[in-house]
Formats: C-alpha cells, sequence, structure tokens
C-alpha cells in the first residue's frame, strides 16, 4: 500500500491508498471505508456495479453521496447527465484528482435532504449512497424523506437506494422499502442474506422484477453476485405509518 492523499476534513480524516499489487484505490472518511476502484472510477464493489445496472437506462441522473464518485463516473461515461450531491466538496476534488470523475459531472455541495427539499428538479433517476458508522438509515430515510424522493421523480423515474443491513432480520430495508412504495412504483430489495454487516439495494420503480444478468458484470464480481437474490418488503403497507403530505426541512449537518 501506498498513500497517496491524507486530508483532514471537517468530517475526519479523507485517506487514499493505493494497492501496490493491483493498482486499486480505496477511499477512506473519518475511519470508514467508502469506496474501493481502479484509478479510471471503475468501482470494485458489487453493489455500486448492481447500482449502475438498475441506473443505467436512464437519462438525467441524480446522485446523492460522493465518496470517490465511482458511480457517477461510470454512468457518465455510459452517456448519462449526472448530478452529484454531497456535503463535502473535498469530495469531488479528490474524485476528480484519483478517481477519474468526468468534469461534465454536475458537482453541488449541499446536504441531501436540503437539496431533496429546495432544489432537486425532476429526474428520471435518483441514486443515493450516504452515510458512514453512525448513519440511522431509519431515521433518516422516514416517510418524509421517502415522499421526498418520490417527488423528484419523473412518473417513470427509477430510485435506488444503498444502505447497510445489519443482519437476516433487520427490518431496515423492508421498512424503507415499504415506505417507496405507491401506485406509481413498486419496489424490490436486492440483498446477501446470511451476512451480516452487508450492502442492500432497494430499487422502486414502474418495471418489472430487476434481474441480476452476469453477463452485464465484471466477470470478477460474479463470484459475488451469485450471493445476491432479488426480494419484496416482509412487510405489509397497513403497517406502516404513512408520510404527511407536508414537507420538512433536512436537518442541518455539523
Amino acid at each position: 500500500m501506498r498513500t497517496l492523499a491524507r486530508i483532514e476534513g471537517r468530517y475526519g480524516e479523507i485517506l487514499i491508498v493505493e494497492e501496490l499489487a493491483t493498482g486499486t484505490r480505496r477511499y477512506y472518511e473519518g475511519g470508514a471505508f467508502q469506496s474501493h476502484a481502479l484509478p479510471n472510477g471503475e468501482s470494485c464493489f458489487a453493489y455500486v456495479h448492481i447500482m449502475c445496472e438498475l441506473l443505467r437506462r436512464k437519462r438525467r441522473i441524480l446522485l446523492l453521496g460522493c465518496g470517490a464518485g465511482s458511480l457517477a463516473t461510470m454512468l457518465s461515461r455510459r452517456g448519462a447527465q449526472v448530478t452529484l450531491v454531497d456535503h463535502n466538496p473535498t469530495s469531488f476534488e479528490l474524485a476528480k484528482e484519483y478517481f477519474g470523475l468526468p468534469t461534465d459531472v454536475r458537482c453541488f455541495q449541499a446536504d441531501y435532504l436540503d437539496f431533496l427539499a429546495f432544489k432537486a428538479h425532476e429526474y428520471d433517476a435518483i441514486g443515493i449512497d450516504v452515510g458512514n458508522d453512525t448513519f440511522d438509515f431509519r431515521e433518516e430515510f422516514d416517510g418524509m424523506t421517502c415522499r421526498m424522493i418520490d417527488r423528484a421523480l419523473a412518473a417513470d423515474g427509477v430510485a435506488v437506494i444503498n444502505m447497510m443491513a445489519s443482519h437476516d432480520v433487520d427490518p431496515t430495508a423492508d421498512l424503507i422499502a415499504t415506505l417507496m412504495t405507491s401506485p406509481a412504483r413498486s419496489t424490490w430489495i436486492l440483498d446477501q442474506m446470511g451476512l451480516v454487516e452487508r450492502n442492500a439495494v432497494i430499487v422502486a420503480s414502474k418495471g418489472v422484477k430487476p434481474r441480476l444478468d452476469l453477463d452485464r458484470f465484471p466477470e470478477a464480481l460474479h463470484e459475488e453476485l451469485e450471493t445476491w437474490s432479488v426480494r419484496t418488503s416482509r412487510l405489509k403497507s397497513d403497517t406502516v405509518v404513512r408520510p404527511f403530505p407536508a414537507l420538512r426541512r433536512g436537518p442541518e449537518r455539523e
């Protein structure tokens, strides 16, 4: 390993290291391992490739959460018009310098909730990959947040949310998926049942149930992708409190 950058940021130390054997680079912020990618920005994480596959057919895409910017880079190179939002502007500069973030990606410094509430327009797709070790997904993605996401989408739009699941009986993904379900959009959860502290990807769209076609992914990820499955929420819609229609302002971040 060699260190490429070490910066003391507002939200903790940002560290970028390169693996000498493979040339891949890792992005850490506040001690959390946030991104792993090739120098050209192509992610090494299976969940990022899953999000890219779910979003790639859309043209105008809003991405909330930067890190190394891998998802924005991958979608931009596949022809999408990408708007990228993060609370830390340093992430944009590091993503450009070390991970190949294209200059045509529109970058905005903002809290993602504030952007959804006050600045978001109508998008063909929204991808969300935010949070750290202390992030509470159930608190952040409550009914109001899910409603703001839905309002920022075109009628045939798709929303894709990455979150962390603690274990198989963790209901967080099911709760968020149920809140995102509406007459206009169905939801599915792409998950790795049996693993602890894992990524789970929620997708809300008018489309059919998503499939993980291995031919569309890098061969190096095929073995891991075979551990993923697609399911629906285990919660019934009548067990979840529906959001009140008024929008709320996102909490200020320190």
